[in-house]
């Protein structure tokens, strides 16, 4: 059966008013724009969403001939950095990376401070990626059929490692915790760059044996 989180998006949307903003403030190719763009990233700087951002800058830089800021502000699971943009003057001079980890906010949150469909206008697609599950070399484990077996066959033995509390990562590991049966927990970090190394240090020695896999 697919799994519906096995592939993560990545979107540029901007302020639903910057779509209408023709007949309120005209803007000419010689006017627009005057000044740097603020690109929002709602995670922290080092991650895959980031990394994105990043690689875009340049590029956006030379096709708009102005100056392209990132500007990461990260917390609550990627929603203060997405209501930072909703609140934004509809000026056409904010913009925000999102990535399929906001899309459920509206489903883990009781309530937001904006409208996900309402406040922003999508702009792109960048590009989707898979999520992946990876153990330490030494547990010997190379198929997903080997980890649920010696998951439910030793249960509490293996810890999963992921990032940000709501990323797609971190529901993808709860949801192959539940199917997998045996994981003793679910530990995170705050990018996918620094979720290995806590994995090798923290779950018992899992270079050496069965005890530690973690979702990228």
């Amino acid at each position: 059966m697919p799994n519906p989180v096995s592939r993560r998006s990545i979107v540029i949307v901007a302020a639903a008013a910057i779509a209408a903003i023709g007949p309120a403030v005209p803007l000419s190719a010689q006017s627009y724009p005057d000044r740097p763009i603020r690109f929002f990233v709602p995670f922290p700087a080092g991650g895959s969403t980031d990394a994105v951002a990043r690689a875009m800058q340049p590029a956006l830089e030379k096709i708009l001939g102005q100056s392209v800021v990132v500007e990461n502000r990260a917390g609550a699971g990627g929603t203060l950095g997405v209501d930072a943009v909703a609140k934004a003057p509809p000026d056409g001079y904010t913009m925000l990376l999102l990535s399929n980890g906001n899309a459920v906010s509206a489903s883990l949150f009781k309530a937001l401070p904006y409208d996900t469909l309402a406040d922003f206008t999508p702009v792109s697609l960048l590009g989707t990626f898979d999520v992946a599950v990876v153990a330490s070399a030494g547990a010997k484990i190379d198929s997903m059929p080997a980890l649920m077996a010696y998951a439910k066959a030793n249960p509490g033995k293996l810890n999963i490692g992921t990032i940000n509390v709501g990323s797609t990562q971190h529901l993808s590991a709860e949801m192959f915790r539940s199917m997998a049966g045996g994981l003793k927990s679910v530990g995170r970090a705050r990018t996918t760059g620094a979720i290995s190394p806590p994995c090798v240090r923290r779950f018992a020695n899992a270079a050496l044996s069965r005890s530690a896999l973690f979702a990228c």
